[in-house]
């Protein structure tokens, strides 16, 4: 939601991403919300309740720190009037520059480039010209004095953090404002915490960043609260009451709309309103998310996808996803964070191979020369999606995987097509 009197919502997620030795890696979580839980303000709180819970049981993330106003005075452990269902002692300290910073520098004196870092944060956004601060910026509302974490201050906490990241920004003007203005300090490029995260940082961490955000550049600043709507056959909108509720003892919680879609995917389809218990159980949705390939496996293009497929209030909100090192198609969310399985099947963390090649880019060939590049080399070894090892004169149009027996480690992704 923006601070200016614009009733829209504010979420950031951040998820930092496996690394290419999984031997000894980490996944880390935690999350942040600038505003007090109260009145329209709860979707925020909703959504990092929701986030929290998915964390701890479905993901099962090895450690999650979460920064909450006022310690979660209002809602959470101290008050839970809002998601009771959750009011677990998950709120660990303060909003505040001050606790980021420190939590920030401890990941960076801690976490390693093996290590996976998921961050999540909600409350106010905006875009604007700070006292003091040249050019304009894009913030979220924190805890305290000053009043906002602007895009330039969160990098410089974030990118010195060597692990795989992704942010998923679900805020008011996170994108920054667009260059669709005369004036030269409002260009794309100057202002956004996209910009700040990836455009601006460098290429080290840059490339291992994934940025997904609900606001685009101007008109499409804002974010929405979810509205129960959905695209139904030819395009068709359509509304049904309480779609987008989560529901508890008979009373329904709201989300906001790209965080609702976003961790449908992250829950392995099961939309917050169908969010009952955990167990470990695909939802209702996970083989209309899980289609490029179809392996039991939710990826972030997968469900950056979905939301794009489903979200009923683009124009207001225009999502936008920003991966210069090309990783949302290997990255996956869901049944565990990490890199896509030739099985379909995630291993267990800690029994990866080490030195696993992520940043082969997918390469797309013909069948007929697809099947004399393999019989040029013998010593290669394809699987499809079910892991079933292909012989040239097998290859079909789809997805394969391959790897050489002089680097069994190294896999790498074909699409074939006729």
């Amino acid at each position: 939601m923006k601070r200016t009197g614009h009733v829209f919502g504010a979420t950031i997620m951040l998820l930092a991403v496996f690394s290419l030795a999984f031997a000894n890696h980490r996944v880390i979580a935690g999350s942040w919300c600038g505003d007090a839980g109260t009145g329209e303000n709860s979707v925020f709180w909703n959504d990092l309740c929701l986030n929290d819970s998915i964390c701890r049981t479905e993901l099962q993330v090895d450690t999650i720190i979460n920064l909450f106003y006022d310690y979660g005075g209002t809602r959470g452990i101290v008050n839970p009037q809002k998601m009771p269902k959750y009011a677990t002692s998950f709120v660990d300290g303060n909003a505040s520059l001050a606790k980021l910073d420190s939590v920030t520098s401890y990941w960076a004196n801690t976490l390693d480039s093996t290590d996976i870092l998921y961050f999540m944060v909600t409350g106010h956004g905006a875009w604007e010209s700070l006292s003091g601060r040249p050019g304009y910026h894009s913030d979220v509302a924190a805890f305290g004095y000053p009043g906002d974490l602007t895009d330039d201050e969160m990098a410089a906490y974030f990118n010195r953090i060597p692990a795989y990241k992704l942010f998923v920004f679900d805020a008011c003007d996170a994108w920054g404002w667009g260059n669709t203005t005369g004036d030269s300090e409002k260009i794309r490029d100057s202002s956004g915490f996209a910009t700040w995260l990836g455009f601006r940082a460098p290429e080290s961490i840059s490339h291992k960043t994934i940025i997904l955000s609900a606001a685009g550049p101007n008109p499409a600043w804002s974010t929405k609260i979810a509205d129960d709507g959905y695209y139904g056959p030819g395009g068709v909108l359509i509304y049904i009451d309480s779609l987008e509720n989560e529901w508890y003892n008979g009373s329904g919680y709201n989300h906001l709309e790209f965080s609702f879609h976003i961790l449908t995917g992250l829950n392995g389809g099961a939309e917050p309103s169908e969010y009952y218990s955990h167990n470990g159980a695909p939802g209702f949705f996970m083989d209309s998310i899980d289609v490029n390939p179809h392996d039991s496996q939710i990826s972030v293009a997968e469900a950056f996808a979905w939301d794009r497929h489903r979200n009923s209030q683009l124009g207001f909100e225009d999502n936008q996803m920003l991966d210069l090192g090309n990783l949302a198609d290997t990255l996956v969310i869901w049944p565990r964070i990490g890199w896509l399985q030739p099985t379909g099947v995630q291993e267990p963390r800690g029994t990866l191979p080490e030195n696993l090649s992520l940043h082969s880019h997918q390469t797309m060939m013909s069948c007929a020369s697809f099947s004399a590049w393999l019989a040029r080399h013998s010593d290669l070894r394809v699987y499809d999606m079910s892991g079933r090892q292909v012989q040239p004169n097998q290859a079909q149009s789809g997805v394969y995987f391959w790897r050489s027996d002089s680097k069994p480690s190294q896999v790498h992704k074909v699409m074939i097509v006729d």
